[in-house]
């Protein structure tokens, strides 16, 4: 996360930024963190220009907070199996929500205290590997989780015979 410096050469101060994580509705498309301005806008623009939603928060331990920013008219857009699995993985399995991750879908972290969005937690990474999903972007943890069709098959053992 970067500040703006205070602003003395009567230029405006470049806004602060933050890393979010962007899940396409593509399955081709990569799902990565990307560094964007903290703003309605800068959001908006990354999930394709669309009007945002009202946003979903929830809560991971140890009591981190995240949003959940999805496209306002989600009619023409396609349906988003990856976010979908994120935010059932994260416990906001609501018919309501689950019924509009249609397009890109973006997650964030939330201040508690300001409101404003920060960094999206580690712990929102961290799931969304648990269910499969490969993150590109600056602040990867390494991966630690393969799903079950990636995980090595045991190697079969041969009974031994005894004679």
């Amino acid at each position: 996360m970067q500040t703006a410096a205070p602003d003395t050469s009567g230029t405006a101060s470049p806004r602060r930024t933050i890393r979010v994580l962007l899940v396409p509705a593509d399955a081709a498309g990569p799902v990565e963190v990307v560094t964007v301005a903290d703003s309605a806008r800068a959001i908006s623009d990354t999930l394709g220009g669309y009007l945002l939603d009202d946003s979903t928060i929830g809560s991971l331990p140890p009591g981190e907070l995240f949003t959940v920013y999805r496209a306002d008219d989600v009619s023409t857009l396609a349906d988003n199996p990856r976010a979908a699995a994120l935010v059932a993985r994260l416990g906001l399995v609501g018919r309501r929500l689950q019924a509009r991750l249609r397009g890109p879908v973006l997650v964030a972290g939330l201040d508690p205290t300001t409101g404003g969005d920060l960094d999206v937690p580690v712990g929102i990474l961290t799931a969304a590997q648990q269910v499969g999903l490969r993150i590109t972007g600056p602040g990867v943890p390494p991966r630690r989780y393969l799903p079950t069709h990636e995980r090595s098959a045991p190697t079969p053992t041969t009974p031994s015979t005894m004679g």
